[in-house]
């Protein structure tokens, strides 16, 4: 049995799970301070009276965890107070056993190729599309980590524009900075229009799928091209985003205001992926989030792609387009992978966490590295 910990960017979430089986799950909401940890401490504690001591103890953060250690090296702001912590010394101290620490994607990877969408699945990539753009990889049934714990993980910040805006990590025309949730403010004029994905969510589902079908038309026209001189996937954006300023803001404040922007009428991604008002914008950010998965797809050479994250609650209307996308501008010898969305991604990380735990308790592999 296992207790998996999921610092989210607004919630944290946990879960006690018995092979496939949840026991027991619970959140709270977080606060961007070491009080968090005292939170989670007690909430794990009030679903582990339900379910009896866990044998394992898995633990998913939003940042850069270094291999071997389970230090979180980078994170943004809100969970800067878990930089170099050791969690596993933590869990030990609160629960009795070590933890098993990973970055949260590559744990929703691990999830979903062993119990979930693309179970069995030895070569696979996972994209996250939300507040930023979340991906992992793994390869011949191994986690992509690299040396330092990054491989696979930020490429949501390959870049994509050259002309355009800086990202707040330093490079220059990011996938994420160019069609993101954080990044939607400049998109639309409006730098404090930043909304989370899990708010917006509930409201994704009656997207119209007519613009889909225009971009996945556009894309399979262009596939006998496919490996000639392409079109920039952010070329001709509209005029509000050739004259953007560089979202080099605080995505933290951006965050804070997403209460007030929903008050205040401004733009959210549900708002752009339903209806025709914002027909350029999704369509600019369809090609974006195609060109990352093409890059990703042409670095690693998956069987299968996961999609995840709030917005994939549109359905077709932002899969199909990705995948057309990918299809038509894929290296002509490339087996093109197999596109899946996970039907639960809420469960993603802690299925992979529940498998990390196990793993390191019994001191065996995962599934995928028993093969």
């Amino acid at each position: 049995m296992e207790l998996c910990i999921d610092f989210g960017g607004t919630e944290i979430k946990l879960a006690v799970i018995d092979g496939h089986r949840v026991l027991a799950s619970g959140g709270i909401a977080v606060q961007g301070g070491p009080s968090d940890l005292a939170a989670a401490a007690v909430e794990a504690r009030r679903l582990l009276e339900q379910t009896g001591a866990p044998e394992a103890v898995g633990i998913a953060v939003p940042g850069v965890v270094e291999p071997g250690t389970g230090r979180m090296l980078h994170a943004n702001a809100k969970y800067d107070f878990l930089r170099d912590l050791d969690l596993s010394a933590w869990s030990l101290a609160e629960f009795g056993v070590p933890a098993a620490v990973e970055n949260d994607a590559r744990a929703a990877l691990i999830g979903e190729t062993s119990t979930g969408s693309a179970a069995g699945t030895r070569d696979a990539v996972l994209v996250t599309l939300g507040t930023g753009i979340g991906t992992a990889v793994l390869m011949g049934g191994m986690p992509l980590r690299g040396r330092t714990g990054h491989a696979g993980i930020l490429g949501g910040h390959l870049t994509v524009d050259l002309d355009g805006p800086v990202c707040p990590c330093g490079n220059i025309g990011c996938g994420e900075a160019l069609a993101s949730t954080w990044a939607l403010g400049a998109s639309t004029g409006d730098d404090s229009s930043a909304t989370q994905p899990e708010d917006e969510a509930a409201h994704v589902g009656g997207a119209s799928t007519s613009s889909a079908t225009q971009v996945q038309d556009s894309a399979t026209q262009d596939q006998d091209s496919a490996t000639q001189d392409q079109e920039s996937p952010t070329q001709d954006r509209d005029s509000a985003t050739q004259h953007q300023e560089s979202p080099t803001q605080d995505r933290g404040s951006a965050t804070r205001d997403q209460g007030s922007a929903t008050q205040a009428g401004r733009v959210t991604m549900a708002e752009v992926f339903a209806g025709e008002a914002h027909r350029e914008i999704r369509e600019r950010y369809l090609r974006v989030w195609g060109a990352v998965v093409t890059s990703l797809v042409h670095s690693y050479d998956p069987a299968v792609v996961i999609l995840s994250g709030g917005i994939l609650r549109a359905g077709d209307a932002v899969s199909a387009p990705i995948e057309a996308y990918v299809r038509a501008h894929l290296w002509p010898s490339l087996t093109p992978p197999r596109f899946v969305v996970p039907p639960e991604p809420e469960l993603s990380v802690a299925r992979g966490l529940s498998v990390l735990a196990r793993a390191g308790h019994l001191h065996t592999a995962t599934p995928q590295e028993e093969q």
